[in-house]
């Protein structure tokens, strides 16, 4: 894959590089931070140098999960100036966008203010790039959801409807409950997407239940009676949280909620490479 990403930038040579005769002309240059916010990436630096195939060497001023400033320092590279240049974009959109995942995730960590209840990812990652962004929720604060459909049994409204084509006399309780026979390792969540279904379904063999675009008054309803029918349960918010309503849901009776915008939609951290 890091090849892929040098070659995608530089498909044979760096012609603007070559015209003014940067070949192996060694230099130093600098990686700063432009904004605020949480610094993520250090394990693919050496990674991206790696399949460079030519050496650099660096210094790390900072760590994973560390806060940024603008103007702060966050790496010294020293080598050839065609493979600086080379390495420049390739790997400050790496940094810049891993960075700009750990720091939307440290701040709805930060704006829900309870720590009792987790921030958590989703599926909603950049195909190829789901471990990467996923480590960098956990470096802001997070934690992870499944990392794929293996990991975990989670019925979700398209699985609910495709069942109903089924017409196999099998309830859904029955699934659940056939299930935690057939992957006694895996846990099943389910989705629900209106009140009602909490007193339409049995979800006794739910480890985790999902209120999905609930309003926050169904909310409030509706922890409360899950966290007392089902006290083993897992109660996860998903859909419609967002910067500014956050902090509302700190004082519900529930375990975490999942927010797809920590990786599907992040404003990249702004960096700069500066030779020196």
């Amino acid at each position: 894959m890091w090849a892929d990403i040098l070659h995608e930038d530089c498909p044979n040579e760096d012609v603007s590089a070559a015209c003014l005769g940067l070949t192996d002309t060694p230099i130093t240059a600098q990686i700063i931070s432009k904004d605020s916010g949480i610094f993520f990436g250090s394990d693919l630096i050496q990674h991206l140098i790696a399949a460079g195939q030519q050496p650099v060497s660096t210094t790390l001023h900072c760590q994973d999960g560390d806060a940024l400033s603008p103007g702060q320092l966050i790496l010294t590279l020293s080598g050839s100036a065609r493979m600086i240049l080379k390495l420049e974009r390739p790997l400050l959109n790496c940094l810049q966008h891993l960075s700009g995942v750990a720091s939307i995730t440290h701040q709805f960590v930060c704006a829900l203010g309870n720590p009792a209840i987790a921030i958590v990812d989703t599926r909603k990652t950049t195909p190829l790039w789901r471990e990467w962004e996923k480590k960098a929720v956990v470096a802001g604060g997070g934690q992870n959801h499944r990392m794929n459909l293996s990991d975990m049994i989670l019925i979700k409204e398209n699985h609910i409807q495709s069942f109903a084509h089924l017409n196999n006399n099998q309830t859904l309780a029955e699934c659940m409950a056939q299930a935690k026979a057939n992957y006694p390792n895996h846990r099943i969540e389910i989705e629900v997407d209106s009140p009602d279904r909490l007193t339409d379904w049995d979800l006794s063999d739910a480890d985790i239940i999902m209120f999905d675009n609930f309003k926050f008054h169904e909310l409030q309803t509706a922890s409360v009676y899950c966290r007392e029918r089902y006290p083993k349960a897992l109660l996860e918010v998903s859909g419609t949280v967002t910067l500014d309503t956050v902090h509302q849901y700190s004082e519900l009776p529930i375990d975490r909620i999942a927010i797809g915008r920590l990786t599907h939609s992040v404003r990249a951290l702004d960096m700069s490479l500066l030779v020196q």
